[in-house]
């Protein structure tokens, strides 16, 4: 695995040096490039001219297996029409600045090795990557629109990763060279821990993984079946949650409420003893 690219492109200003894009960047620029990187590879012509745009979203969508994003999977028309929205709404003033990084392996029998083919499979890698990488440019996770796209069409399997803020706080683009390498090296630790998982389990992921669900959906199960009325804690957190706002438990909103979510996890849990022990299998 190996970082091919890594620039920064600033709205209103011409690409670094080392860029192939000529023209000044744009909020055009941008969103069309995210529309390239995300067609499918094989068009016919009349439905190539009617979808092409120029630009950068449009550029990184091209023959692309799949996209994710900060907004979940952008599986139709649509979900790109709501992305491309996003984009406008954060990148359109000049000072704005957009991140990208190309991520590529050897080949399509590494690809395969690693369990590295779909956009499915490195959305696994990526959750676990990019709250590091964005560390290194000092930038907030829940502050980051981005997206990547999975490339199947070189003899290099590649992703296409890019990424802006939601509201500024990063008015120059370049990062040094040791935090550069930090990038790499969470990518590239990402990625190796799918292969250790088969050296420390013996299954390969698609097993482990297969096998991880049924025990946690076992584990939902149990707790679906249980009396939590009489949990005061709970009840006491429900009175306390935001009335707005996302409440999945890794949402921005409930930031602060996330160690007592912990504690009373942990009550249910470990007060139960056929919980205990599913939560010990799992």
């Amino acid at each position: 695995m190996k970082i091919t690219k890594a620039r920064f492109m600033v709205y209103g200003c011409k690409p670094p040096s080392n860029s192939r894009m000529k023209k000044e960047i744009s909020l055009d620029s941008i969103s069309g490039y995210f529309e390239y990187t995300g067609r499918e590879e094989a068009k016919d012509v009349e439905k190539e001219v009617e979808d092409n745009e120029s630009g950068y979203f449009g550029y990184t969508g091209s023959h692309s297996v799949g996209t994710s994003s900060s907004m979940g999977m952008l599986n139709t028309r649509e979900d790109r029409k709501k992305f491309k929205k996003e984009i406008k709404k954060y990148f359109y003033k000049k000072g704005n600045i957009c991140w990208d990084l190309v991520i590529s392996l050897e080949s399509d029998e590494e690809a395969a090795k690693l369990g590295l083919e779909t956009v499915d499979n490195w959305n696994s890698v990526m959750s676990d990557a990019l709250p590091k990488i964005f560390k290194q440019y000092d930038l907030e996770y829940n502050n980051v629109l981005w997206w990547f796209d999975v490339h199947r069409n070189t003899e290099h399997p590649h992703v296409h990763l890019a990424f802006i803020e939601k509201h500024q706080t990063r008015f120059k683009g370049k990062i040094s060279k040791a935090k550069l390498e930090n990038v790499k090296r969470s990518i590239y630790t990402c990625i190796a821990a799918r292969q250790k998982l088969a050296e420390k389990t013996g299954y390969d992921y698609r097993e482990y993984f297969k096998l991880k669900d049924k025990e946690f959906n076992q584990l939902v199960t149990l707790v679906k079946g249980k009396d939590l009325s009489n949990v005061k804690t709970l009840n006491q957190l429900f009175g306390a949650l935001p009335k707005t706002g996302r409440l999945q438990y890794n949402s921005y909103n409930m930031k602060e409420f996330k160690p007592a979510i912990d504690r009373i996890i942990d009550e249910i849990i470990f007060n139960s003893p056929d919980l205990k022990k599913q939560y010990d299998i799992l």
